[in-house]
């Protein structure tokens, strides 16, 4: 008989940030997922949403994980990204990122933040968004508000040096530095109701070219999602692996499945603030 040769597995570079919500790359690459699935990935840790579509866009990553907003942007740009499947799903009063302050902070509410600096990950992002949505609904004026754009691993020793007057971390970061801090609310809760946060994206040329791939990865991201919510411990010790930063458990919730309603109130409220035009 003819000798069995290992098959060769489709290679991928996929991109994602240092946030809780990005981190379904890491546990499936710790995991074995992606090879379950019959996929050789390469995970790349990147900074930010700007830094991660550049890599897409270019070529140096086939796959990376943003915002979905940051994706109805991009279109609206005529950049050519396509989501392939949706990663985190937001909860309203979830205790998993907060706009932080120091603990003897004067202010007591996000209303007390106008004119103030706040320290987030992108300017102009989903992180403006629910921060300018929660000031006002707290009473402020978001149209005073100035955005500092600063690397998440920098932001509690900004707001504890007075670099800025408050910073928006999200897990594991979040639950992390609780002592040092103290939370303001969480942004996430302005949406007013629960949303996918985050899509994982890639070109429309390159998912034209690859769809039996895509396809692959999609259903090993979604796979993610069921084995992170049985594996908490396991999947903190993921991100103290990837992102150097220990909490007993990880809490981020992922989709299960595609369903369009779960962007609507999110791209709702983003049209309201003119982050995008108003969607049909």
């Amino acid at each position: 008989p003819w000798p069995l040769t290992a098959q060769t597995l489709p290679k991928l570079k996929v991109g994602a940030g240092k946030i809780e919500p990005q981190a379904e790359a890491y546990y499936a690459s710790d995991a074995g997922i992606f090879t379950r699935f019959g996929l050789d990935v390469e995970v790349q840790t990147l900074t930010n949403a700007g830094v991660t579509s550049a890599a897409v866009a270019s070529g140096d990553l086939q796959i990376g994980a943003t915002t979905c907003l940051n994706i109805a942007q991009a279109r609206q740009h005529n950049l050519p990204f396509v989501g392939v499947v949706p990663g985190a799903v937001q909860f309203a009063h979830q205790n998993n990122g907060g706009l932080v302050v120091p603990p003897s902070s004067p202010f007591a509410t996000p209303k007390d933040l106008n004119g103030k600096s706040i320290g987030i990950e992108t300017l102009n992002g989903l992180a403006a968004l629910l921060i300018k949505a929660l000031v006002d609904q707290a009473g402020g004026d978001s149209t005073t508000l100035q955005f500092v754009e600063m690397p998440s691993a920098l932001m509690t020793d900004a707001v504890l040096n007075g670099r800025v007057a408050c910073a928006y971390l999200q897990d594991p970061a979040f639950s992390a530095n609780a002592s040092r801090v103290r939370s303001l609310g969480n942004p996430n809760d302005a949406v007013g109701g629960s949303y996918v946060s985050i899509v994982w994206f890639t070109t429309t040329d390159w998912l034209a070219k690859n769809k039996a791939t895509a396809r692959k990865f999609a259903n090993a991201i979604y796979a993610t999602s069921t084995w992170a919510a049985s594996n908490p411990q396991l999947a903190a010790a993921s991100l103290d692996k990837h992102l150097g930063v220990k909490v007993p458990a990880a809490t981020q919730r992922f989709a299960t499945q595609l369903d369009l309603n779960d962007f609507r109130r999110l791209f709702d409220l983003a049209a309201k603030y003119k982050f995008i035009p108003p969607t049909d």
